[in-house]
């Protein structure tokens, strides 16, 4: 609506400038004319002119209007499903899917962020992968250090570890961390 609003508004404003060009010079002359004759053609013309005029700028401010309105919205809705996106893929919400309206702007953006989503999924699970292959490498670690009797600070370490990789969130689910403002 900003849009349509600033579109009416500079409509409005070029027609005013367009008013003053056609009529000043045509006010010019009817004061400046030296018979009663004279003054009532250029008045006949310039009555003439605004009976014309000012209803064409009308309905041209209205279809200006319209328009801008159906433009603005090829533009607000997919800048508002990006951003609800982006929302989800910082919530760690990475299989909604941005769809655009063919005739919306922005189809390359929403492209790249569809295969986006689809690579920060594919990372989440790899991430996933990895934390359960180094924990259970760490309790099998854990278990042969505890039954062949070995020494008790490399247990406590190890023990250490593997509970701070059970209390450790992975970077896909750790939504309380504050976003880098430069990327």
């Amino acid at each position: 609506m900003k849009v349509a609003f600033s579109a009416a508004i500079a409509l409005f404003l070029y027609s005013l400038v367009l008013g003053f060009i056609i009529f000043y010079p045509l006010s010019q002359e009817l004061y400046s004319a030296a018979t009663v004759e004279d003054k009532m053609r250029v008045s006949e013309l310039i009555l003439g002119l605004h009976r014309r005029v000012w209803p064409a700028v009308f309905a041209v401010s209205i279809l200006v209007y319209i328009h801008a309105i159906l433009a603005s919205h090829r533009v607000a809705g997919p800048v508002y499903r990006l951003e609800k996106a982006m929302k989800d893929f910082m919530a760690g919400k990475f299989g909604g899917r941005v769809r655009l309206r063919k005739s919306d702007q922005f189809q390359e953006v929403g492209e790249v962020t569809i295969r986006l989503a689809g690579y920060l999924e594919e990372a989440k699970k790899r991430d996933v992968k990895l934390h359960a292959a180094v924990r259970e490498t760490l309790s099998n670690v854990h278990s042969v250090l505890k039954k062949t009797g070995t020494n008790d600070e490399a247990m406590k370490a190890l023990s250490g570890l593997i509970k701070e990789l059970d209390t450790l969130p992975d970077a896909f689910t750790d939504v309380s961390r504050p976003v880098d403002k430069g990327v």
